[in-house]
C-alpha cells in the first residue's frame, strides 16, 4: 500500500483528494486560504507520499533492527518490548530515517508549487508560476535561489541531527 501511495504524483493526489474529499463528499472546499479547512486537503496532499516513504523505510529498518543480538538480549532480560524498540532498535533504524527525511523535505519545496497552484493556495509557489508566466526572470531566478539555499540548509541540519543521533557519524 505504501509504495502505491509514495508512486502517485502530488497533482494526482490532489485531484483525487479534490474529486473525492471536496466534491463528492463535501466536505472541505478545493482551494483559497479562507478558512481553517483549506489547509487540510494541500497537506495532506504533500505530506501522503513523504510519509508513506518514510513509513516504509522506517519499518524495514526496524524490522531488520530487532533481528540484532543487543535488542533480543535486553528482550531476554526483561525490558518491555515496546522501551527495547524505542531505546535500543530505534537508535540503529533512526538513521536511515532522518536521512530520508531531509529528502523529502527539499522535494516538498518542489512540490508546493504544483500544490499552491491546484489548490489556489497564495504563497511562494504562485509566485514563481506567475513569474513564469509573466517571463519575470529576476523573480524566477530568486525563486531558484531560495529554493536552492533552503535545500541546502535543510540538508546541513538532517547532517547536523545525523551526528546527534548516530555516534558513528561524529567520529568521522
Amino acid at each position: 500500500m505504501t509504495v502505491a501511495v509514495a508512486g502517485v504524483p502530488p497533482y494526482i493526489v490532489g485531484i483525487l483528494l479534490i474529486s473525492v474529499v471536496s466534491v463528492g463528499l463535501r466536505a472541505l472546499p478545493t482551494g483559497g486560504a479562507d478558512s481553517p479547512g483549506a489547509v487540510v486537503l494541500p497537506a495532506l496532499t504533500l505530506g501522503l507520499a513523504g510519509t508513506a516513504m518514510l513509513l516504509r523505510l522506517l519499518r524495514a529498518d526496524l524490522a531488520q533492527a530487532l533481528r540484532l543480538p543487543f535488542v533480543k538480549l535486553a528482550a531476554a532480560k526483561g525490558l518491555r518490548p515496546r522501551r527495547a524498540i524505542m531505546v535500543h532498535a530505534l537508535r540503529v533504524a533512526a538513521p536511515n530515517a532522518i536521512s530520508a527525511a531531509g529528502t523529502v523535505l527539499a522535494e516538498l519545496l518542489a512540490g508546493a508549487v504544483v500544490v499552491e497552484t491546484l489548490f489556489s493556495w497564495p504563497g511562494v509557489g504562485q509566485l514563481a508560476v506567475s513569474a513564469i508566466r509573466q517571463r519575470d526572470l529576476p523573480v524566477v531566478q530568486a525563486y531558484v535561489l531560495v529554493t536552492a539555499v533552503t535545500t541546502v540548509l535543510v540538508l546541513a541540519l538532517v547532517e547536523l541531527c545525523l551526528a546527534a543521533a548516530d555516534p558513528r557519524v561524529r567520529r568521522r
